[in-house]
């Protein structure tokens, strides 16, 4: 549920124990590093920089001059050290206790529940009946509120400086990380993230008149229960993207139905396989059916003879591809109730 916390505040301390890496302020060919700002202070003495980091598997803390500390964190990745099996909310307040327990290990105090969240994501996992790829074509149709859309080899988002909506596989992310997905096979499972990018747009989500959700700090978040953020989230995906439905008799391609059909062909054709299939599909889409194919062969001089060989070979092509699909052929309406059913529906 909840996939990333960012936290911020300026009322720390750092002791030893810390070791950070600091960036000078600037630097120039032939020139000292120039001082920078104060980062904190240890037991007396300034620390000065640019920046200064500390990043291991289980955090990641970036410290500023005039703009305090921040923590980065995966709850996820804190309690199972992945970011597949999502966290519950007894397992969201163990990794608090966790990071919290760890920062103080590593000399860096400060009070949690007070903290800032600076971006929250929240996200939802979903079976879904067709390879994730499928649905880039109904998410084509959604208009999100000032954000821009962008499609990528494994989903799709809508996104703006404070808000952002993304839907990926989630299998297909983890097997690109080189992670095992063997316990995956045969699943299609969409991640749905829905993130906060920043603290004012934390504080809007506090402020709204309906759907309100008070997120504002560590504190605040703990008393929320992982029920009333999933209402949360659903809200608000709705009224991000989902506000007008597409035209539901849009003719859609099924991944799953050609993957079959392709897979039918390979055994049935053997070396002519593609050549077969991709005849098939010109005929039904470029050409809207096998007579004006014909129609187009014998108008640029083929032998009658020869077309009618090769129309008859077309024919049983489209048969088999026919055959499998059925009536079974996909709609834009059909996959956009998939996705609305799925991670808005609760909510409406």
């Amino acid at each position: 549920m909840i996939d990333k916390l960012q936290i911020s505040t300026s009322d720390f301390a750092i002791t030893d124990e810390a070791i950070f890496r600091i960036w000078p302020a600037s630097y120039k060919s032939n020139e000292e590093p120039s001082e920078g700002g104060i980062l904190y202070e240890c037991n007396g003495r300034y620390m000065y920089g640019a920046k200064a980091a500390m990043n291991n598997d289980k955090f990641n803390i970036t410290i500023q001059p005039g703009f305090g500390m921040e923590v980065h964190f995966n709850p996820a990745v804190v309690v199972h050290r992945d970011n597949f099996h999502q966290v519950n909310e007894s397992e969201f307040r163990q990794s608090l206790d966790t990071v919290s327990g760890l920062l103080n290990s590593n000399g860096i105090h400060l009070d949690m529940d007070g903290a800032s969240i600076t971006r929250l994501d929240i996200a939802q996992d979903r079976d879904m009946q067709e390879p994730i790829p499928s649905y880039n074509q109904v998410l084509r149709f959604l208009h999100a509120k000032r954000a821009k859309p962008k499609e990528y080899r494994n989903g799709y988002y809508f996104g703006n400086g404070n808000q952002q909506l993304v839907f990926y596989g989630k299998k297909e992310e983890m097997e690109s990380r080189k992670m095992d997905i063997s316990a995956l096979a045969g699943r299609n499972i969409m991640r749905c993230e829905y993130k906060l990018l920043t603290k004012d747009a934390v504080k809007r989500a506090a402020a709204l008149k309906k759907d309100a959700m008070d997120v504002r700090n560590i504190a605040a978040l703990k008393k929320a229960s992982f029920g009333d953020l999933s209402e949360f989230c659903r809200r608000r995906i709705a009224d991000f993207a989902f506000t007008v439905a597409p035209d539901s008799d849009l003719s859609a391609y099924s991944l799953k139905t050609e993957i079959e059909i392709l897979s039918d062909f390979k055994n049935r054709y053997k070396r002519n396989a593609l050549a077969r299939y991709h005849e098939a599909r010109m005929n039904l889409q470029l050409f809207g059916g096998i007579e004006n194919y014909e129609y187009c062969l014998l108008a640029a001089g083929f032998d009658r003879t020869y077309i009618y060989r090769h129309i008859a070979k077309v024919m049983q092509s489209i048969n088999s591809t026919e055959g499998i699909e059925g009536n079974g052929k996909k709609t834009i309406g059909a996959l956009y109730q998939e996705l609305y059913q799925a991670f808005v529906k609760a909510a409406a």
